[in-house]
């Protein structure tokens, strides 16, 4: 899978996403930690540092990176602050909002549909 963005700058480059980790909250929010190439700019991180691992989890209430029903689907970029919290996405640094293509090419032309 591929992520790109039109809403920020910052993640508007195209990069692969590799799932490491699949996590559910008690609530039921799906999410992964996932390594991204390339990197995740500084400017946007809560340290300053390029980074190639972020957390993912969807935007709109009924989406689930647990099963994508419809692509592109549209996510949270975040940076937990307890990364072994139940939720951590509760209390995240929110890096950006980006989409999750099924192919580089889709994301490269920000494919919908």
């Amino acid at each position: 899978m591929f992520m790109s963005s039109l809403d920020s700058y910052a993640l508007s480059a195209v990069r692969r996403i590799e799932i490491c980790e699949r996590r559910v909250s008690r609530d039921g929010r799906h999410m992964w930690r996932a390594r991204v190439d390339p990197e995740i700019p500084g400017e946007v991180t809560v340290d300053g540092l390029s980074t190639a691992d972020t957390w993912l989890t969807a935007r709109f209430q009924g989406e689930s990176v647990g099963s994508i029903a419809e692509w592109p689907l549209f996510v949270y970029v975040f940076q937990p602050q307890d990364e072994l919290a139940d939720d951590p996405f509760m209390g995240a640094h929110i890096v950006g909002w980006a989409e999750i293509y099924r192919t580089a090419s889709d994301a490269e032309s920000n494919l919908f549909g």
